[in-house]
């Protein structure tokens, strides 16, 4: 990977989307990308609900005015943010705004999706909440996931790698690419179950509890040093970065290793259920989601 060729960015007029924005226009700059800024809106129609970033009563009725007026305020956001040493353009369009970003993405070619996580203001139907969620589940790049006061450079990345799953290695090829550019540490997790959580595990002797729990520690060590020799034949030096071996909920523990050592990024697989992706995404990245404190990269295998 070489760096990011043209990126997506989906704007709703919050404050939430600018820093989404900002954090799209750093990677632009780094990596010399093209800039695509997107606004999607389900309906132009006041009586369907929708709602314009600005006070205005004039052209209300007009489909063209009100796109024309949405293409002049996100000119405008996007003049404010941008300079001139970018290749960057904007794009209003109408419909399903996770499916309508995934779309354009495809079409346009870009190679990588930044939405915020949340942003709640004047645009009704805009990219918030469980939009982002849907826009994960429908895309078929890596989606960056901003958070208020991350992302704009990482310092500290942490890649989940699950050690059964297809994700792990572009996961991993991700994250260490982005802390190779942003110059940032790696951190390289894993985290085993905790068999205490199983009604049947409790219901065992104390002797048969160790010892089902040793073979679990023992085949995550076993994976592990194979992904370190992995790391090595992908030219990446296993001393450059740390690696972690953590027990519990990997959502949780991954949360709370992001919290210990301030990191700024957390980079997670998409389960690929063929035809279902759209319906999945799986457990510890949709929790990361709705749930973490850090930004958040999830990636397509």
């Amino acid at each position: 990977m070489t760096g990011f060729k043209h990126i997506l960015v989906g704007i709703d007029f919050t404050r939430a989307s600018e820093e989404a924005l900002a954090t799209a226009l750093r990677l632009a700059r780094r990596d010399g990308a093209r800039l695509t800024a997107l606004h999607a809106s389900r309906s132009l129609d006041p009586l369907h609900g929708y709602s314009l970033p600005w006070e205005t009563s004039s052209g209300l009725s007009d489909p063209h005015r009100l796109i024309a007026l949405l293409e002049a305020e996100l000119q405008n956001l996007v003049r404010e943010f941008s300079t001139q040493d970018l290749d960057l353009e904007h794009l209003v369009t109408i419909g399903e705004p996770a499916e309508r970003v995934a779309q354009v993405a495809v079409e346009r070619g870009c190679d990588l999706i930044v939405v915020a996580s949340h942003g709640k203001g004047p645009v009704e139907r805009a990219l918030i909440g469980s939009t982002a969620e849907a826009i994960v589940r429908r895309a078929e790049v890596p989606v960056w996931i901003t958070r208020p006061g991350f992302d704009r450079h990482a310092s500290r990345v942490i890649v989940g790698v699950d050690l059964a799953s297809p994700s792990a290695e572009a996961s991993l090829a991700f994250a260490a690419e982005q802390a190779r550019r942003d110059g940032a540490s790696l951190d390289v997790v894993h985290v085993t179950r905790d068999p205490g959580d199983e009604r049947l595990f409790t219901l065992a002797s104390d002797e048969d509890q160790r010892h089902y729990r040793d073979l679990l520690a023992a085949d995550a060590r076993e994976k592990f040093d194979l992904l370190r020799q992995h790391l090595a034949l992908e030219g990446l030096d296993p001393d450059t970065l740390e690696t972690h071996l953590l027990q519990g909920k990997p959502d949780q523990a991954l949360r709370a290793h992001a919290e210990l050592t301030h990191a700024d990024l957390i980079v997670v697989g998409r389960h690929s259920h063929g035809p279902l992706h759209a319906f999945f995404i799986g457990s510890t990245a949709e929790r990361l989601l709705r749930q973490g404190t850090c930004g958040a990269v999830v990636v397509v295998p």
